[in-house]
């Protein structure tokens, strides 16, 4: 089946209802997508840009949804809060294949849905399954990785689809207004991503992606109707990175998603993995080239003085200040956005590696020592294998703040969610804030 036969809104609604038959295995793995998601969030809360957002006066409504870090906001502010919190640590989760971000895209929507209409946690598991099925298949249509280099973000481009189905799902909404949904999302496609600086234009628009999602899957709950072709018609027709779509299997979305260790951009991933190995002696480096493939070089820059938390955790050479001071897991060192008083960073050149595997979010790192000794290291992002996610959601919660005793039972009762009556009760900003209604 071609993207162009498969991926009519009518198609993706069968894609969302086969993903409730994934194996038990599968369904516990999109649990620990919700645990390291509310991770995630609750620590992002406090992150700068996030303040800024949350300071801004246009965003200050009234409501009955509190997000993690505000009280009071409207439905469709406190989703885009939670996504961009979710997001901007560069802690969360990321599907290689489709380069999207499905936690921040399918589950801040689908959380604060199944707060509203008091899902069961079997639900929740449906309707994280259902968006993250679709949401993939559509970005690998897009050309995954490869539309970075026509100019094309996929989680803003399409991440719209998964938050639709998620919400959806959750909203009881029969095939048609789920197809409804799905077109509504769809005529949003849009995102492009900068040739420069991604700075909060770029976190934005994957927040703002998933608040269109839910707009739809509410507009469709009101009767609202769109074309079921935007996507096999049009986007397949004007976005040159559209590719064929495989078929995927039940959970496929889920399985095929990673949790990263590091809260720096995906592509330095494998950079702090190799020099982390016993083969490199930190403070014998006098200068370093990373190659990285060429698609990939405009999420990352090389510069040691930076603007804000969103430009070091792309920065190569705050990556390497972390793993020097031990500091590589540890968001509020990139928050920080500051090397002073450290030891200085050598130099660090970024090239593009032309003979890199094909779909790899890998690099290969040369690096001289003092003594003119030179060294290749090739290196593909590690990845939080399940039985780690918990340890990790633990370690982001405590340091934001989270009480280690608050902490335990919020992730007891989410890595057990598919066995919860109702997630109304998970009360989780209450738990992990100690304040304010949930």
């Amino acid at each position: 089946m071609t993207a162009e036969q498969g991926l009519t809104a009518p198609h993706l609604v069968t894609v969302a209802r086969r993903a409730a038959s994934a194996g038990p295995e599968t369904r516990r793995r999109a649990a620990l997508e919700v645990v390291d998601a509310v991770a995630c969030m609750r620590l992002g809360a406090s992150h700068p840009l996030v303040a800024q957002v949350a300071d801004a006066s246009s965003w200050q409504g009234s409501g009955a949804h509190p997000s993690f870090g505000s009280d009071g906001l409207g439905l469709e502010d406190a989703v885009r809060f939670d996504a961009l919190a979710c997001h901007v640590d560069e802690l969360d989760s990321i599907e290689p294949a489709s380069a999207t971000v499905p936690a921040a895209l399918v589950i801040p929507a689908a959380l604060h849905v199944a707060r509203c209409t008091g899902a069961s946690g079997a639900d929740l598991v449906d309707a994280v399954l259902a968006g993250y099925d679709v949401l993939t298949l559509v970005g690998r249509a897009l050309g995954g990785p490869q539309a970075y280099g026509h100019g094309w973000w996929p989680s803003s481009t399409i991440g719209a689809l998964g938050a639709a189905t998620a919400a959806g799902m959750l909203l009881g909404l029969d095939d048609d207004q789920l197809a409804a949904a799905l077109g509504l999302a769809a005529a949003r496609t849009g995102g492009l991503l900068s040739d420069d600086e991604l700075d909060a234009g770029h976190y934005l628009a994957a927040a703002d992606a998933t608040v269109s999602g839910l707009r739809a899957a509410m507009l469709a709950r009101s009767g609202l109707r769109a074309s079921a072709t935007y996507l096999s018609g049009p986007a397949s027709r004007a976005i040159t990175s559209w590719t064929q779509a495989e078929e995927p299997a039940p959970g496929d979305g889920v399985r095929a998603t990673l949790i990263k260790p590091f809260p720096c951009a995906r592509p330095l991933q494998g950079f702090a993995a190799a020099l982390l190995t016993d083969d490199v002696t930190l403070d014998r480096i006098s200068s370093v080239v990373l190659e990285l493939p060429g698609s990939l070089l405009r999420f990352v820059n090389s510069d040691v003085m930076v603007p804000d938390a969103t430009r070091a955790a792309a920065s190569a050479a705050h990556v390497l200040a972390a793993v020097r001071a031990g500091r590589a897991a540890d968001a509020r060192f990139f928050r920080a956005a500051s090397l002073s008083g450290l030891a200085p960073v050598p130099p660090i050149e970024l090239r593009p590696w032309s003979d890199a595997p094909a779909g790899s979010w890998g690099c290969r790192v040369r690096i001289r020592e003092v003594t003119g000794a030179e060294r290749i290291l090739v290196a593909e992002p590690p990845v939080v294998a399940p039985d780690e996610v918990r340890a990790k959601a633990a370690r982001i919660l405590e340091d934001a703040g989270v009480s280690t005793r608050a902490a335990t039972e919020v992730l007891d009762d989410l890595v057990n969610l598919s066995t919860r009556p109702t997630v109304r009760d998970l009360r989780l900003r209450q738990r992990l804030s100690g304040s304010g209604d949930d």
